[in-house]
């Protein structure tokens, strides 16, 4: 993978932690917590990649918005 790879993938799972924090905002219970679980599904992806890619972890982890 290319630097810019590396930069749409943050982008990406950055833009799926927004949207499920926006979702959480007036939805009911049930749909709240599918909200969540994206939110944390999205977390998740991206900690496991840092950990296992060739990157700088916590800069990945900084432009998907984590840290």
């Amino acid at each position: 993978m290319r630097k810019a790879d590396y930069a749409l993938l943050a982008q990406l799972i950055q833009r799926k932690r927004e949207d499920a924090t926006r979702a959480e905002n007036g939805l009911s219970r049930e749909q709240d917590l599918v909200a969540m679980a994206m939110g944390q599904t999205a977390r998740d992806i991206a900690e496991d990649f840092a950990r296992g890619a060739s990157v700088d972890k916590h800069e990945f982890l900084k432009a998907c918005g984590l840290q």
